[in-house]
């Protein structure tokens, strides 16, 4: 599972922008349908579109998650074996950490700043905890009544899924930083810049 978490993070970000697009495009067919009425073949396609991809964005983002914390739990195993240690943090402490709301606000930064120092890692721990702030904004504005407030839930939803796929995006970064390899797997090639006497 820990190795499959770069792939899922790619799906979940394509998967989340498609999202975002097909909330817009529903946002749009509500705001045509205020001054004329839409055709019922826009309306299905809105309606699939948004159902569809919602319900995958939702499955493989939470997949990712898992998986990003399997990753985790191996790459704190293995930069303590190569130290000749073992990780101080038990298995169930890092999995409840990262999984149990609003734990998971803190404990994932703290296992990861564990792991490197590297100033990437606050940006995600930005981006992890803004984006938790939004989903948790976008489930109470989805309580309110009125045609009005529906619409601009479409809407905000839409923002939402930008908002994860961003974070996805700095969690691939992450974890390709930690493995010392390119945003796309490879490892990374040392340039040497050598000064030219003439």
């Amino acid at each position: 599972m820990a190795g499959r978490a770069p792939r899922l993070l790619v799906a979940a970000t394509v998967l989340l922008v498609a999202a975002a697009l097909a909330e817009f495009f529903r946002f749009g067919v509500l705001l045509q349908n205020r001054s004329q009425l839409i055709s019922p073949l826009e309306l299905v396609l809105s309606d699939a579109a948004e159902l569809c991809l919602s319900v995958l964005s939702v499955v493989v983002g939470a997949l990712a998650i898992l998986a990003c914390v399997c990753w985790l739990r191996v790459a704190r195993r293995e930069m303590f074996a190569a130290a000749g240690e073992l990780d101080p943090r038990r298995w169930w402490v890092i999995v409840v950490g990262s999984l149990l709301p609003v734990l998971n606000l803190v404990m994932p930064g703290v296992f990861l700043t564990e792991l490197t120092r590297h100033p990437i890692v606050r940006w995600w721990w930005t981006a992890w905890v803004v984006n938790w702030f939004v989903v948790v904004g976008v489930l109470l504005w989805r309580l309110r009544d009125g045609l009005q407030a529906q619409a601009y839930g479409v809407l905000f939803t839409g923002f939402a899924d930008l908002v994860a796929a961003g974070t996805a995006v700095v969690t691939l970064l992450v974890i390709r930083r930690v493995q010392d390899r390119s945003v796309r797997g490879r490892e990374r090639e040392i340039t040497r810049w050598t000064v030219a006497v003439g």
